[in-house]
């Protein structure tokens, strides 16, 4: 099983035929990472704990316990988005570090359903929205086109998805 390009659904459906793990799939998104975010400045922070947050959810999966529809599923999340586990920096670099006091909602939710929060993205500072330029990370790179920017406040996770990253 590769994930490149690999949907959501059909990774879920590589993990129940036992054709792969959750620790299968993040490695390869990891082994992506590595390969390409030099050139493409997609990403602020990757969770340290990933790897074994999948081997536990793959643990929970081999007891017949899923959590539900995103269970092992690796995903990127915009850097404004509060997780206990990662800084929330808004792209700017004065934040670099800061640790919210709690988990968003939208994250208590993902995880509940199983998700894994991989790693997350650049972005425009502050989402303001202008070239997805980040005193934090820097300017996102377009995938295709490394002379174009993604542009916008979600560039840097417009970048990691079409790379393939999570």
């Amino acid at each position: 099983f590769t994930v490149v390009e690999a949907s959501i659904s059909e990774m879920r459906r590589a993990m129940e035929q036992r054709r792969t793990t959750s620790r299968e799939i993040v490695e390869q998104h990891l082994v992506r990472i590595a390969l390409y975010e030099d050139r493409l400045n997609a990403i602020i922070a990757v969770n340290p704990a990933a790897l074994r947050e999948a081997e536990a959810l793959d643990r929970e999966r081999a007891q017949g316990k899923v959590r539900g529809p995103l269970h092992g599923i690796p995903i990127a999340l915009k850097d404004n988005i509060h997780t206990l586990d990662m800084p929330t920096t808004g792209g700017n670099i004065a934040f670099a570090g800061t640790y919210p006091p709690h988990d968003a909602t939208i994250i208590s939710k993902l995880r509940g359903a199983g998700a894994i929060v991989l790693l997350k993205t650049n972005m425009d500072e502050f989402a303001m929205g202008s070239q997805g330029l980040s005193t934090l990370g820097g300017q996102a790179l377009n995938v295709f086109d490394v002379r174009r920017s993604p542009g916008g406040s979600s560039g840097g996770t417009a970048v990691a998805v079409a790379a393939g990253f999570a």
